[in-house]
């Protein structure tokens, strides 16, 4: 089967190996410009991947993929079969229709759920138990396809977004090494995402995060925060398209990088609103939610990154409370 793979990320390099490993016969490998990143684990750069297994490789501005120009390049090839994975555009009709076996795509959520630019480990944030990851036909549509398959793996308490996202693209992975078969052959299976929200009673959503959507909201309940912190943060130094937390004191932005529920009853004052600061201890900053007390325990101000907490001192009124947000 001949094989044009539109790539990107950790997923696009398991399930490109996957199909060299199967025998097929990848025309070509489209990935975005910056792959790889610096310093990046050779095993998550669909670049590398590509490299190593001698695959011609494209690495056109993301916007370009349905360039009439592109597109014809790609139609001489004569792909049976577009596998589509990470890759930041909607492809348009003239690109879904020019392989015989169609185009298949893997999105990181419990599809009907999620559609949209859904990050993976999307489930985690909203405070589910399992990360989902479904491997669906593509449509003109965004994320609407018919279905061939979802997995999921286990949100553990030690879990931060970066390690369920690289759990559930080894799912994804697996998914898609049991129905490339069956996808070869023309047989996998194809259900409409109606009938299987039907199903498996899922109701359809669409997500289209923006930078904004990590920005602590503190109407919510310390426990809810808690997960989004630890959901988003990320080592210093490193940055992704989504996070880390945020807020912000005395009109500096506060990246916040670690923070806990408070069980201690002593701090929760009556008349305290969401985002007063009740005061600042050993274990850190603690800040009334809409439902309880959340400590963060290490956080950057802007303009003082890499101080930790010591940084936000001169902007801590002598007397409190002062607000977050």
């Amino acid at each position: 089967m001949r094989v044009i793979a539109i790539v990107n990320g950790y997923t696009g390099a398991l399930c490109l190996q996957e199909l060299v490993d199967q025998g097929d016969e990848v025309v070509a490998v489209v990935t975005s410009p910056g792959d790889p990143r610096p310093g990046a684990d050779p095993k998550t750069s669909v670049k590398l991947t590509a490299d190593r297994n001698f695959l011609p490789v494209y690495q056109p501005p993301i916007t370009e993929v349905n360039n009439p120009q592109f597109v014809e390049k790609l139609r001489k090839l004569e792909p049976d079969l577009i596998v589509s994975m990470h890759y930041a555009q909607i492809f348009k009709e003239p690109l879904l229709k020019l392989p015989k076996l169609g185009c298949v795509n893997e999105h990181p959520s419990r599809l009907p759920a999620g559609q949209g630019m859904t990050p993976s480990y999307w489930h985690m944030i909203i405070g589910d138990d399992r990360n989902w990851i479904t491997l669906h036909y593509l449509d003109p549509g965004i994320d609407t396809g018919d279905i061939i398959a979802q997995g999921s793996v286990e949100i553990t308490p030690d879990d931060t977004g970066m390690t369920t996202s690289r759990k559930l693209s080894e799912e994804g992975h697996r998914i898609f090494a049991e129905n490339l078969p069956l996808i070869r052959e023309g047989r996998a299976p194809r259900i409409p995402q109606k009938e299987w929200g039907r199903m498996h009673g899922i109701k359809r959503s669409y997500v289209s995060w923006k930078p904004h959507h990590a920005c602590m909201d503190w109407g919510k309940s310390a426990k809810m925060l808690a997960l989004h912190v630890r959901t988003l943060t990320i080592p210093r130094g490193q940055t992704t398209w989504v996070g880390p937390a945020y807020t912000f004191l005395g009109g500096k932005k506060v990246t916040v990088y670690s923070a806990q529920v408070l069980e201690d009853p002593r701090w929760c004052p009556k008349e305290a609103t969401p985002g007063e600061v009740l005061g600042l201890g050993g274990g850190g900053l603690l800040v009334m939610t809409g439902e309880g007390i959340l400590q963060i325990s290490d956080a950057d101000i802007e303009g003082a990154e890499g101080q930790g907490l010591a940084g936000l001192l001169p902007y801590l009124s002598t007397t409190l409370p002062i607000r977050l947000g």
